[in-house]
């Protein structure tokens, strides 16, 4: 399978998204990346396209925020990568 090429900036909020116990909301992942709601937003929207070739997706809980789902196994998958 061909491994999407991800921006660095990408990478660090999948890397926050993958290890998040809990949900992260788009305020909470501006604050830690010093980045517009609209940028997270949209970097959001891209990686979940990206995602999709992992059988994982970015899915959004109602006030709480982002989650990323998927079975563990994929998730330790997109670890390693």
């Amino acid at each position: 399978m061909h491994t999407p090429i991800l921006s660095t900036r990408q990478e660090e909020l999948l890397r926050t998204l993958l290890f998040s116990p809990k949900p992260i909301s788009y305020k909470q992942l501006s604050d830690l990346f010093k980045l517009s709601t609209r940028t997270i937003r949209r970097e959001i929207t891209s990686l979940k396209s990206i995602l999709k070739n992992y059988n994982l997706k970015i899915t959004k809980k109602s006030v709480q925020g982002f989650l990323l789902m998927g079975q563990w196994r994929k998730k330790g998958n997109l670890r390693e990568t």
